[in-house]
């Protein structure tokens, strides 16, 4: 209920919520599209995350619709060491941190991490070899190589495609953070386009390429 100042209190808009079927992280997460939530970090602060890997493990998982009580249930770390995390993601503007210890995400629909900046540069590095290691065999995995040639123009609508899909994949996740955890599983999605000519073949020709 609205007090004598026209302030609802946390506990009574979670009261609310549930009567419509509807969490916190859903309703903040209607409040993003707002201009004032961010859509890629500063340089300062993905080096913040970088610096400590329990600090970035926490933000990623925030990002993904995880509640406090089961990041500190499902990983190694302590309520009052996450507590001290959250303070630190509201310190970098990234998260609000609201009475008892819930998390209002500072971050648009359209977020992304910086291109080339530390963050992606760190999951090149440590994500991407394992990712590959996988036979994408089973029924939840799928692999996709094309190879051939194109023009620039259809490089550049390649590249638009892309885009679009990881959009749309973006839309998908946003759409399942009403799901219950462990109705979701944590999924790895990559899509690249280069130019490039297998090796074996580059050898043959006569006049090699320049490289790109």
């Amino acid at each position: 209920m609205l007090s004598a100042r026209g302030d609802l209190s946390l506990e009574r808009l979670e009261q609310i919520l549930a009567l419509i079927d509807m969490r916190l992280i859903e309703f903040f997460a209607l409040l993003q599209e707002d201009d004032s939530y961010i859509s890629t970090l500063t340089p300062e602060q993905e080096e913040s995350l970088i610096s400590q890997p329990k600090l970035l493990l926490i933000f990623f998982l925030l990002l993904n619709g995880w509640p406090v009580q089961e990041i500190y249930n499902a990983f190694n770390i302590e309520q009052l060491e996450a507590i001290q995390l959250l303070a630190k993601l509201d310190k970098l503007k990234l998260i609000e941190l609201l009475p008892h210890n819930k998390v209002k995400l500072l971050t648009a629909s359209n977020f992304s991490w910086r291109k080339n900046g530390v963050v992606q540069r760190f999951f090149e590095e440590h994500v991407l070899n394992n990712f590959f290691k996988d036979k994408f065999n089973n029924p939840n995995s799928s692999l996709i190589f094309m190879g051939g040639m194109l023009s620039e123009t259809s490089i550049e609508k390649s590249k638009r495609l892309f885009e679009e899909c990881a959009s749309k994949i973006n839309d998908l996740m946003r759409e399942d953070l009403k799901l219950p955890l462990n109705k979701r599983f944590g999924i790895g999605v990559v899509l690249a386009l280069r130019r490039w000519e297998l090796p074996i073949f580059s050898d043959l020709r006569k006049n090699k390429p320049e490289k790109v």
